[in-house]
């Protein structure tokens, strides 16, 4: 973001000296266009990779949180969604130097990272190696917290109506599957 404050800080300078419309300046112009669209796409993706990967790093406390009843969207944070999120940021084909150039203002507005970029790569990557194991440890406390309950009716003077385990399985679930592929694997 530095570097595309510095290059609008120049521009407006040359505008200011009427050299609005010399071809360095219009060049300028469109790579500060292209700056702005890519930190458009990639600030809210990097966000969710880095949430994901907050995430994975601390796996027991989110699945305590969940079952000490958090919101599931609430604890995804940024990484709710996120394959879907790591979709849009994608450009179609997975290379914008493929894409139309010939009304500059439209392929601005509408390319995207290509397929091989960093922040797609390391998304793609967390999502798919971490699948298995959130799965595995969610369905892991979800038994556990069904066995407790299962305990506490069986040892209970009166029926329990409620499921407490019932609950804490629906929102390990809904976490599971709110961000994104995971909840496929």
């Amino acid at each position: 973001e530095e570097g595309l404050c510095l290059l609008q800080d120049a521009r407006q300078k040359v505008g200011t000296y009427g050299g609005d419309r010399h071809p360095t300046s219009i060049i300028s112009e469109k790579t500060i266009m292209c700056m702005q669209r890519k930190l458009e796409i990639l600030a809210p993706l990097t966000e969710s990779v880095n949430d994901l990967a907050r995430l994975v790093a601390n796996k027991e406390q989110v699945i305590d949180r969940l079952v000490s009843g958090a919101d599931p969207k609430t604890v995804a944070a940024a990484a709710f969604n996120i394959e879907e999120k790591i979709k849009f940021a994608t450009h179609p084909g997975g290379k914008p130097e493929n894409g139309g150039r010939g009304n500059f203002n439209r392929f601005v507005k509408s390319f995207k990272l290509p397929g091989k970029h960093d922040a797609i790569l390391r998304g793609w990557d967390l999502v798919r190696k971490e699948a298995e194991d959130w799965v595995d440890k969610c369905l892991a406390r979800a038994d556990l917290e069904m066995r407790k309950e299962t305990r506490r009716q069986l040892a209970a003077p009166e029926k329990i109506h409620s499921s407490q385990a019932g609950d804490i399985a629906r929102r390990l679930r809904s976490f599971v599957t709110c961000i994104g592929e995971i909840g496929r694997a």
